[in-house]
């Protein structure tokens, strides 16, 4: 970091496609941790060696605070608080997906499996990423919060005086803690300086009536954009400088991939794997879930803006373009 804001980047190796996660701790006036790696003795290890460097332990953890419900950022909650008196802050939507993992992790991956399927997903493929899903499973357990943070909530790290900022998009419960003054944020997965954020597609029976995760996380860097942070450090990766070039950045690469799929629609009507393929050849499977949100996402916002038509069937799903009298 180039300035101390008495905070230390805990760097964890992954195993999954982003190579590592970033938590944050925070010693005083509470030890805390801003997000927490996966589920399993390695990652358990590996953050001990971490804070062990910057002179503490897991042992005098007493706060943890998780930007979204993602088991790369809350998977060993349960088990650093079971070391004792360790609270768990979460935004209040999220509390079901932490305090029912197991159900709520089942019910996903049915809701995927039957929209793959749907989606013109080929069988073979489609169990590759079903056994991926199955297996990511196991990399967190249930935990029950402590406080559900709300929309303004403030607290102090730190010499930081941070506000909880809700910014669904990637999540319906993604937050970010920025510290007006000095113009720094967590942004955890919803601003990340070398990936684009995917807005990942939801169960429409645990999200409000409407909700859009492409629509929202444009409104959501928008609004954080207008915020003119100066460095924002982010759930992956190195921190980023200028966050408002940045979600620049992001906000022009939406709206190339609006036109990238009407341009594929254009051609004739097409299911959301044929629209995958055209637009990212030779994706490996574990990626295909990413990929169908961003593709439906989409698709979902041209439903509103009344430039597509969906049409479903018993043998699949498919969109084409309206006609334009």
């Amino acid at each position: 970091m180039k300035e101390n804001y008495g905070v230390h980047q805990l760097k964890i190796p992954l195993p999954f496609p982003v190579a590592s996660v970033n938590s944050y701790f925070f010693p005083e006036p509470i030890p805390t941790l801003l997000d927490v790696p996966p589920m399993g003795d390695y990652f358990m290890k590996t953050l001990e060696k971490r804070l062990n460097a910057v002179g503490s332990s897991l042992a005098e953890i007493r706060r943890i605070i998780i930007t979204h419900p993602h088991i790369d950022h809350f998977g060993s909650a349960r088990d650093i608080a079971e070391k004792g008196g360790v609270e768990i802050w979460i935004h209040e939507t999220a509390a079901q997906a932490l305090e029912e993992y197991e159900e709520d992790f089942l019910d996903t991956n049915r809701f995927f499996e039957s929209l793959l399927r749907k989606s013109g997903i080929p069988e073979e493929l489609l169990g590759q990423t079903t056994r991926f899903f199955d297996w990511l499973k196991g990399f967190a357990c249930r935990v029950v919060p402590t406080r559900l943070l709300k929309n303004g909530d403030e607290f102090r790290l730190s010499s930081m005086n941070l506000r909880a900022v809700h910014v669904p998009g990637h999540t319906p419960h993604c937050m970010l803690f920025w510290e007006p003054d000095r113009k720094i944020a967590f942004t955890g997965d919803f601003l990340l300086k070398d990936i684009s954020s995917n807005p990942l597609l939801q169960r429409p029976w645990v999200v409000p009536q409407g909700y859009r995760s492409v629509t929202s996380h444009a409104r959501s860097l928008e609004n954080v954009r207008g915020m003119k942070l100066k460095v924002a450090f982010p759930g992956h990766g190195e921190p980023i400088y200028r966050p408002s070039e940045r979600i620049t950045e992001l906000l022009r690469f939406m709206t190339r991939r609006k036109k990238q799929i009407r341009h594929i629609l254009s051609t004739g009507a097409a299911t959301p794997f044929q629209i995958i393929l055209r637009l990212f050849p030779g994706l490996p499977p574990d990626q295909l879930l990413l990929a169908l949100s961003e593709v439906i996402g989409y698709l979902e916002t041209f439903e509103d803006e009344g430039l597509v038509e969906r049409h479903e069937t018993g043998h699949g799903l498919s969109f084409r373009l309206m006609d334009r009298q």
